[in-house]
């Protein structure tokens, strides 16, 4: 049992007895990256929503949980999951969605991630065991409650930008660095609840060790953010990561080559990504 800043991750149900073995439709080429396999495929939405059915599937849980990000081909990939959904064996009442991260940003604004994922599937599979989208002005606290009682998640669903980042995980935050199994209550290692000052990397990681606030220290992604962190998604059964595009071919050359950037991270029990040939090094 790990304890984070009064929340438990039970570590027992964080690591899976056996890998499983992906083989989604359109499916060209597999090969090794240095926190998992990546899935060269024709299609990434159809080959995600494979992969999402097979993990529901094959959860241990009774009651279900996924966490979804956004992005275009995030976008995609929930309008072919709402969709594919109508298939036998699709069965989404005993499924909780969450976020993996937000703009802080009202639902209805369209940087919205909770807001497009809503209205690209939330809204369109029926019935649904809940939707909790993330809210910035109740703040990261109220949310890692929320899901501190929850993990592991069955499935994080993740994207990465051009500059390799991950849900709101930025190259040189100090939410990178922040390891819960070494609080200590010191002031150096406990997270403040407010977002840092200016755009200064700060030592003290703003929100609580699962959910935190977040910021682009290199200005390069707009909005305020709220994301869960590392040791959120690191305690998940599985971490999928879609990537499309030849504007991605050379952040996935970076995956491939083991550079450190905050997709690299990510340490899930499984790790996929499921990348087109555009963006496949």
């Amino acid at each position: 049992m790990t304890k984070t800043d009064g929340q438990a991750i039970d570590s027992s149900h964080c690591k899976e007895p056996e890998k499983v073995t992906f083989d989604p439709p359109g499916l060209t080429g597999r090969m090794l990256v240095p926190n998992g396999e990546m899935l060269i495929v024709r299609d990434v939405p159809a080959a995600f929503c494979s992969i999402v059915a097979a993990t529901l599937r094959q959860s241990p849980h009774s009651q279900r949980s996924i966490a979804l990000s956004g992005g275009p081909t995030a976008k995609k990939c929930y309008e072919a999951l709402s969709a594919y959904s109508v298939s036998p064996g699709m069965d989404w009442s005993n499924v909780t969605v969450f976020m993996s991260d937000e703009r802080c940003v009202p639902m209805d604004h369209p940087d919205s991630n909770g807001g497009m994922v809503r209205d690209t599937l939330v809204a369109k599979i029926g019935k649904l065991g809940a939707f909790h989208p993330m809210d910035c002005v109740a703040g990261p606290e109220v949310y890692g409650n929320l899901i501190s009682g929850v993990l592991p998640f069955d499935l994080v669903h993740l994207g990465m930008g051009p500059d390799g980042h991950t849900a709101s995980l930025f190259p040189g935050s100090p939410l990178l660095n922040y390891d819960p199994s070494n609080h200590n209550g010191s002031d150096s290692n406990n997270p403040s609840r407010r977002m840092p000052d200016g755009d200064k990397a700060s030592d003290h990681p703003p929100g609580t060790s699962l959910v935190a606030l977040s910021r682009d220290p290199n200005r390069l992604n707009p909005h305020d953010r709220m994301t869960l962190t590392l040791p959120a998604i690191n305690a998940s059964r599985h971490a999928i990561f879609t990537v499309a595009g030849k504007e991605k071919l050379q952040a996935m050359k970076r995956v491939g080559a083991g550079d450190d950037i905050p997709a690299l991270r990510v340490h899930a029990s499984t790790v996929v990504w499921i990348v087109d040939e555009d963006a496949a090094p």
